[in-house]
């Protein structure tokens, strides 16, 4: 069973994020256009031995949605990730995982709060130094990155409202083509996307963050904690050939390519990424920087 709690980030900002379980702690971090709702096998699969945490990104679904662009950088989204641990683990170690733009965050939290994490598992996401230096020196990806500029742009809401959020409703067609998606799930969807300033906030992401060369990143530094990195090897947006590019930011890395998986790896591989996570908090928490206690 999941509850649904609300927390006051440090600048004032509603955080609000499902918990199920007891146990060591794992913290999920969604990206674009989700919210917590794509990780529910996980939540159900992993909360039976471990503490889950999900929350909703601020901007996304029932967080706040601050009108300041400033407060959609990463450094306040790692922020917000403290705020998150400090209220709900304490001083326990968190394994931290995160997809896409939660993927993004938690690289940089990983970088900068290390003494904070067990460990850190990231799907389908490069560390943001890492993607900018590829669209920088690698044309094949800064094709399939071609849509990132115009999420930035104003009225970029637009191409998703458009047409009963038509775009956003093929994506879940996919999903639903191979049994990943249903109609319950695509009207959720279509919910948390259109509360007011919502998917203002959600692109916010994109906006006050622009991953291209040159543009200002955080935690440009090695990340010392134990990494798995899990990436389907038809990604068509983030392509796997930035997974080996981390072999030099992360010395203890484990990198796992997924055949025939395209972005969506918690849904696509739903049961094999809730395992691969299970054994990997068994392995970090067994290794223990502190005593994962019993939540």
């Amino acid at each position: 069973m999941t509850i649904s709690v609300t927390i006051a980030a440090s600048d004032g900002c509603r955080l609000h994020l499902k918990r199920g379980g007891s146990g060591p702690v794992i913290v999920l971090c969604h990206g674009f256009p989700d919210y917590w709702r794509g990780w529910r096998a996980q939540i159900d699969a992993l909360s039976r031995r471990f503490t889950v945490i999900a929350p909703d990104g601020r901007g996304c679904n029932l967080s706040g949605k601050p009108v300041e662009l400033s407060a959609y950088r990463l450094e306040r989204l790692t922020a917000d990730l403290d705020d998150i641990l400090d209220r709900q683990a304490g001083d326990r170690p968190v394994l931290l995982v995160g997809h896409d733009w939660g993927g993004a965050v938690a690289w940089s939290y990983a970088a900068t709060r290390p003494e904070r994490l067990a460990g850190l598992c990231v799907l389908s996401a490069p560390h943001p130094a890492i993607l900018a230096a590829a669209l920088q020196d690698d044309p094949a990806q800064r094709r399939a990155s071609a849509y990132m500029p115009r999420l930035r742009e104003p009225g970029a809401e637009g191409l998703f409202e458009a047409h009963n959020y038509r775009a956003l409703r093929g994506m879940l067609d996919r999903l639903r083509s191979k049994g990943l998606s249903d109609h319950a799930d695509e009207a959720a969807y279509i919910e948390a996307l259109a509360r007011p300033g919502a998917l203002t906030g959600a692109l916010n992401w994109y906006r006050a963050n622009p991953m291209e060369a040159g543009a200002p990143t955080v935690a440009t530094g090695p990340v010392t904690c134990p990494v798995e990195l899990l990436w389907g090897d038809q990604d068509e947006a983030l392509l796997p050939s930035l997974a080996e590019r981390h072999r030099s930011l992360a010395p203890d890395l484990t990198i796992r390519m997924f055949e025939g998986a395209g972005h969506w790896l918690q849904r696509e591989r739903a049961e094999s990424v809730s395992a691969v996570i299970a054994a990997f908090a068994d392995k970090v928490f067994m290794a223990g920087r502190k005593d994962p206690v019993a939540g």
